[in-house]
């Protein structure tokens, strides 16, 4: 089965992340000084690249070589640091539960071969009041080795108890030069020959799109329609 572009060029690292070096920056940081926080929450709109980064973010802790604050995506914690729960990865929206929280908490309770555990919750916001205060007591006293990634595009909607448990690390909204310059790496990567400058022109609305989505974009002229039809059909 071909592979998306969206799936084969999604960061897998944090130089791979697009647009967010305040929040790669201090989230290494954390890492190489193994100072880091049991709970952190990711706001930001669509496409900026939470979940992503989050997903980084645990592979890098499993790594048993992160001094540098990456993954070397050799060693058996990258190869095989998942097999056994370290990282849980909920989708609120539909597990969002007081039932799901509290399988949750006590699975947690449980230590990994690696002493490191890493849930992420995918659209927080959407869990129910009670979820919130199931998992409100794991958080002020999570088990040693366990941390909480928190990502919403509503942070509004997360109780205050739960927020003030949290560091918040924004993610911005990425910018048009740098969706541009993503652009330009995977034609390069891809051999793809485009017309010069086609991929300077703001043929779509940057707020509603991200990169990995940019080969949906409305074409307005000939050489643009060109263009995206070669990528569409190389991906």
């Amino acid at each position: 089965m071909t592979e998306t572009f969206s799936l084969r060029y999604r960061p897998r690292k944090f130089s791979d992340v697009v647009g967010q070096p305040v929040v790669s920056t201090v989230l290494q940081k954390m890492i190489i000084n193994k100072k880091v926080f049991p709970c952190f929450s990711p706001p930001g709109s669509r496409g900026t690249g939470k979940t992503s980064t989050a997903r980084i973010f645990a592979s890098t802790l499993l790594c048993q070589n992160n001094s540098s604050g990456e993954s070397c995506e050799q060693c058996e914690g990258c190869l095989n640091g998942d097999s056994d729960f370290s990282i849980v990865e909920l989708d609120a929206a539909s597990n969002g539960s007081v039932a799901d929280m509290r399988d949750l908490r006590d699975l947690v309770r449980y230590q990994t071969s690696s002493g490191i555990r890493v849930v992420i919750i995918d659209e927080a916001h959407c869990m129910s009041r009670e979820a919130f205060n199931a998992l409100l007591k794991t958080l002020e006293e999570p088990p040693p080795g366990t941390y909480f990634v928190l990502v919403t595009t509503s942070p509004n909607k997360i109780p205050e108890t739960i927020l003030t448990r949290s560091i918040h690390l924004l993610f911005k909204k990425i910018s048009l030069e740098d969706i541009q310059s993503r652009l330009e790496f995977i034609c390069e990567k891809e051999s793809i020959s485009l017309e010069e400058g086609i991929l300077k022109s703001p043929v779509f609305p940057v707020d509603e799109y991200r990169y990995a989505e940019i080969f949906e974009f409305r074409a307005e002229t000939d050489a643009q329609k060109k263009a995206i039809n070669e990528l569409q059909n190389k991906g």
